[in-house]
């Protein structure tokens, strides 16, 4: 299927345009001059702009640590270390034709040729033949002249069998690219399905010892790989023993060879990305396995990161925690010589994350120890860089390199010691509170300097309603909303008091059925108790609503631990909250459902980024269309309950209430294809009328997003305030 970059709706391989939305399959434009591009070229054909989808492929052989000589969890890995290296029973894989590691040959039209010889081996044979001189005619006999045109049309068969999405105005020497006779020659495809061509000179079989890295382009990127295909089957359970047995891979019927390590990388995909590199495809074929990462090699080594006048402590202990917590995750994989390779650390530096490249397998014979984990951390995070000058980092400063003195010295046995003596150190970090936003101040830029203040404000009606549907095309309802208005009244002969404060919460649940949904109505009602207990006199300081936002990632994390629930199969869920009380409000959110606030004077506002790929990529500095072609682009960066709360940072801020204001919370159900910004004169401004019935406007919200997507489970909440001069 070909999945829209636009709506993410699945179309039909032979589509050119998108159903659901109308986007173009075949063509995007070019970020830098707008010309129209295949989506399969590398480089705009008008100013050579790079536009292609690339990937890195790791190409594991025989020779090297074969992914299914991987040990199982809990192995002893002395005791098997001399049956490790036996041959592993060979999964039947008749049904299907498993893609080589490269092609450098047209397609073998008989079955049997295929199975005589793989290109890897077979091409560096045809090197030694004798070649004709350049001009020369070549003669074949009647029945090779037969097979080469038999031959040629098959060719052209599988070419338009392979990518059916095409479009018939494009040029034919872009659909299909010319198949290089060397192995190390650019141009080469990958595989057998003739999608992924080489960017960069193949070794030579006899030239490649264990492994090798290329980076590949993707000439049908909107084409869902087999593996992601896969990975969102209900049946997925992530676990190493229970993903065997959810893909029956002890079943002769089953079809698709999945190498060790592409089987770790979707395990701890969603718990660990963005730390972990994300998957994109992966199979495996006789003695090879080939893995297709996202590309990170333009982040700079984590050794090799600038020194700073003052190093931040707490940074590099939050690093060191996400390293030790994937350590204890990798190690029922026999993958914890990831976190020992050098190079394999790198930091995007913008947004101060860590970044692994890949995952390695252990040696057998030589796994990996604490010790050398905490050499590693003395080389690349301490070394001889400089203490910070000020107390509190000083003194976490040297907690930490005593604790990494001890790690090396072998004194923290496991791993379980190592996590509580880096918790301990974090628990040493100085407290930080958010302060309330500044009442609104305009200086004219008059001689007289003329000062304009707002006048304070206050509520006089707060009103709100909420819905939530199904939407079209799902089975289940994995949203949940809670909204709650108090309204209180205070009256005596010499004064009279009115008060409001309100408590409006919407969360998008995720982790499948039964999952989804448990998550989403655990948020909402953890956060609506912890609200009742700790909303006081005054609306609640950004330390608690922080607080609050983590106590229910807890209560999501602790269930997902305690129904041992992995990788995609955790629950979690976004999060939009708004808090009312007098002219104030507060919001926070996860994720990428969002909050919009409408007034007169200001129109249609989103208060929330989303928390996904393609909105950091927009960040960084690239630009949106850029961003959004990247097939994980909509892969949320953060969520409540998959992770603990060291990898949840919830955004709060502060409003004052200067106008009459509509705030929307919004799932993305109602919020894709920007349905809002484009309804809003007719859906949106309305409802700011006092007289307007929300009730009726939130399901007129619903009944729009059903009629222009639909494809998603839909909610929304709106929230009237209406406020006058005090």
């Amino acid at each position: 299927m070909l999945v829209c970059p636009h709506c993410q709706f699945e179309n039909p391989n032979t589509n050119n345009f998108c159903q659901n939305c109308g986007n173009s399959l075949t063509h995007k434009n070019c970020p830098q001059c707008g010309a129209r591009v295949p989506l399969g070229e590398l480089h705009c054909h008008e100013c050579k702009a790079l536009t292609g989808q690339i990937w890195r492929a790791i190409v594991l052989r025989e020779s090297g640590v074969e992914v299914e000589d991987l040990a199982s969890p809990g192995t002893n890995l002395e005791e098997d270390a001399a049956t490790v290296s036996e041959p592993m029973p060979q999964l039947d894989e008749s049904p299907i034709e498993l893609p080589d590691v490269l092609e450098t040959q047209p397609p073998a039209i008989e079955a049997e040729t295929v199975e005589e010889e793989t290109p890897l081996e077979g091409a560096t044979e045809s090197l030694d033949a004798e070649i004709p001189e350049e001009g020369a005619a070549v003669e074949l006999a009647p029945e090779e002249e037969t097979e080469r045109v038999e031959g040629e049309e098959a060719e052209e068969e599988a070419e338009e069998a392979i990518a059916p999405n095409r479009s018939e105005e494009e040029p034919q020497a872009s659909r299909t690219p010319e198949i290089v006779t060397s192995e190390t020659e650019i141009g080469a495809y990958l595989d057998a399905q003739r999608r992924y061509r080489l960017l960069e000179p193949m070794p030579l079989s006899e030239q490649v010892k264990s492994e090798i890295e290329v980076k590949v382009l993707d000439c049908q990127p909107l084409q869902q790989s087999p593996l992601i295909a896969l990975n969102a089957q209900p049946l997925e359970q992530f676990g190493r023993e229970s993903f065997e047995r959810s893909l029956n891979l002890g079943n002769p019927g089953w079809t698709l060879a999945i190498p060790e390590l592409a089987k770790a990388h979707l395990a701890l995909h969603s718990e660990f990305y963005p730390l972990l590199s994300g998957i994109h495809d992966a199979w495996q074929q006789d003695d090879r396995a080939v893995l297709l990462l996202e590309d990170r090699s333009h982040l700079p080594q984590a050794i090799d990161r600038p020194q700073k006048d003052t190093e931040d402590p707490l940074q590099i202990l939050h690093w060191l925690q996400e390293m030790s917590q994937l350590w204890a995750a990798l190690e029922p994989w026999n993958c914890c010589q990831t976190l020992l390779e050098r190079s394999n650390l790198r930091v995007d530096a913008e947004d101060e994350l860590l970044c692994l490249q890949r995952l390695y397998a252990d040696d057998p014979l030589d796994p990996p120890t604490l010790p050398e984990l905490g050499r590693v951390w003395q080389t690349v995070f301490i070394g001889d860089r400089q203490p910070p000058q000020e107390e509190s980092g000083a003194r976490i400063w040297e907690a930490l390199t005593e604790a990494i003195d001890r790690l090396e010295a072998g004194e923290i046995e496991t791993i379980a010691e190592l996590q509580i003596t880096l918790d301990a150190i974090g628990d040493r970090r100085p407290a930080f509170s958010y302060p309330f936003s500044e009442s609104e101040v305009d200086f004219d830029n008059d001689d007289d300097a003329d000062v304009t203040m707002v006048m304070p404000m206050r509520l006089v009606s707060l009103e709100a309603a909420g819905a939530t549907d199904i939407g079209r095309q799902r089975t289940h309802n994995e949203d949940d909303f809670g909204l709650e208005t108090q309204h209180s009244r205070k009256q005596s002969s010499r004064s009279r008091s009115v008060g409001y404060r309100g408590t409006y919460i919407l969360c998008d649940g995720m982790g499948g059925h039964a999952g989804g949904e448990i998550a989403s109505a655990l948020a909402v009602e953890t956060l609506q108790d912890y609200f009742k207990r700790h909303w006081r006199l005054s609306l609640p300081n950004a330390t608690t609503i922080r607080d609050g936002v983590l106590t229910a990632n807890q209560a999501i994390y602790q269930r997902n631990q305690l129904e041992d629930r992995d990788g995609s199969a955790r629950m979690g869920t976004t999060l939009v909250m708004v808090l009312v009380q007098e002219a104030q409000a507060a919001i926070a959110h996860v994720g990428d459902s969002r909050l919009y606030r409408f007034t007169h004077d200001e129109g249609l506002e989103q208060l929330t980024l989303d928390h996904e790929v393609g909105q950091r990529e927009i960040q960084r500095g690239i630009d949106p269309e850029t961003a959004y072609s990247r097939p994980d682009a909509y892969q949320l960066t953060q969520a409540l309950g998959p992770r603990n709360e060291d990898f949840v940072r919830p955004d709060v801020a502060f409003l004052d209430l200067s106008e009459d204001t509509l705030f929307i919370l919004a799932s993305d159900g109602l919020t894709d294809n920007d349905l809002l910004e484009t309804h809003t004169e007719t859906h949106v401004a309305p409802l700011l009328d006092r007289d307007a019935n929300l009730d009726r406007g939130v399901r007129s919200l619903i009944d729009l997003a059903n009629t222009y997507n639909g494809h998603d489970n839909i909610t929304a909440i709106v929230v009237r305030a209406l406020v006058e001069s005090d």
